[in-house]
């Protein structure tokens, strides 16, 4: 078996109330996505344990007793970062970092891709109980050649109140991987808004300066950074090279023209490949059209 691939990590706060009887009550929450996964290492540790009989090793046991995390994306969501860590998610879509704040306990999953007899197969794991620790941002000046780097947050796995350290589940296609990874993390459809965006300039819209730059805003965040989004002149039928940016919310996706569009043209935005980081494909028209202004 060959690993190679890792995708979707995604996270459930959940709180844990202590009962008259000593036992524990987990309740979860809304489950979320973490950002776009670039590696997860986990360590699992055990504890061993013997006892001797007859001048011999008579029996041994090596529980699981915890281990750690390491969750590499290539950047973590603000919103995401602010509930992993117990901060504060200010209105801008800051984060506000308290001395005093605590992080809570996560229920954490990813789909790892194997290959197993010369097949694709793709393993949920679950990992039950989690609290992660701050990362610690790095920037490196940009130089000759640009090193691109994303971020890293760490975190303690324990076991829940059942006993349970994590689960693995193999399955033979993403969509089943992912239904049962959603279920574990209780992200529901009646969880997740639906996937919809408006369009700055808007469908139909006339009288558009040449010199605009096209923004999608969404309401969940998006899967990729626009690379399926594009932009046609619908009077000579030919793509029009462009530039895409996206916004630290992964909400905003700005598509700017690499040149100034033609005076009074017809052009066509094709958004229909956008998936949000659920999955999801958009709600309602993904494909508008737009005429600029005429010259003078």
């Amino acid at each position: 078996m060959a690993m190679m691939g890792v995708r979707y990590p995604r996270y459930c706060p959940y709180t844990i109330t202590q009962n008259p009887d000593g036992t524990e009550t987990e309740t979860l929450g809304v489950g979320k996505v973490m950002g776009k996964a670039t590696v997860v290492n986990t360590t699992y540790n055990s504890e061993a344990a013997e006892i001797a009989g007859d001048d011999g090793i008579a029996e041994s046991v090596s529980p699981i007793t915890g281990g750690t995390i390491e969750n590499g994306l290539t950047d973590l969501l603000p919103s995401a970062k602010a509930e992993i860590l117990g901060h504060e998610l200010t209105e801008t879509g800051g984060v506000i970092a308290r001395a005093d704040d605590i992080a809570p306990y996560m229920r954490v999953g990813y789909i790892g891709m194997h290959v197993i007899d010369g097949e694709n197969k793709y393993a949920v794991w679950i990992n039950y109980r989690v609290k992660y620790s701050e990362p610690s941002p790095q920037y490196t000046t940009k130089g000759r050649t640009i090193t691109l780097s994303g971020t890293t947050i760490n975190g303690t796995i324990m076991r829940n109140a059942d006993g349970i350290v994590y689960q693995e589940e193999i399955f033979d296609t993403v969509p089943a991987a992912l239904t049962f990874l959603n279920e574990k993390l209780n992200i529901t459809a009646g969880s997740i808004p639906e996937f919809t965006a408006t369009f700055s300039p808007a469908d139909g819209a006339s009288d558009v300066p040449v010199g605009t730059s096209i923004t999608i805003t969404a309401n969940n965040p998006v899967d990729h950074g626009g690379k399926e989004i594009v932009l046609y002149n619908n009077q000579i039928n030919t793509v029009v090279p462009v530039t895409r940016s996206i916004d630290a919310t992964k909400k905003i996706i700005t598509i700017t023209p690499k040149q100034a569009l033609e005076n009074a043209t017809n052009y066509i935005l094709s958004a229909g490949g956008l998936t949000d980081a659920y999955g999801q494909q958009l709600t309602g028209a993904a494909v508008i059209e737009f005429t600029t202004v005429a010259g003078g």
